[in-house]
């Protein structure tokens, strides 16, 4: 069963949104000198967001908050993408 026109343009926009935070918020600010230093720099932007950066949506917590801690929005669900693996 395929996703619906609403949930594809819905995780469309999700995706665009990170791409924009990973550009404008790490890229544009850090040049790399050649692909492997932008692939560990990729790495570090990808923790640096999922355990460090707060998030509106998310209440104000770190996505590993809300994923991990007791009471969290998404605690106990898994299958979240979390910097290119999903847990």
């Amino acid at each position: 069963m395929g996703a619906t026109p609403l949930q594809f343009q819905a995780g469309s926009a999700f995706v665009e949104r990170l791409w924009w935070t990973v550009k404008h918020e790490w890229v544009y600010l850090r040049p790399a000198a050649d692909g492997l230093e932008q692939k560990l720099s990729l790495a570090e932007f990808f923790d640096w967001y999922n355990r460090r950066r707060p998030h509106q949506a998310l209440g104000w917590q770190t996505p590993d908050e809300g994923l991990f801690r007791p009471g969290g929005a998404g605690y106990g669900s898994g299958g979240v993408a979390h910097g290119g693996t999903t847990l």
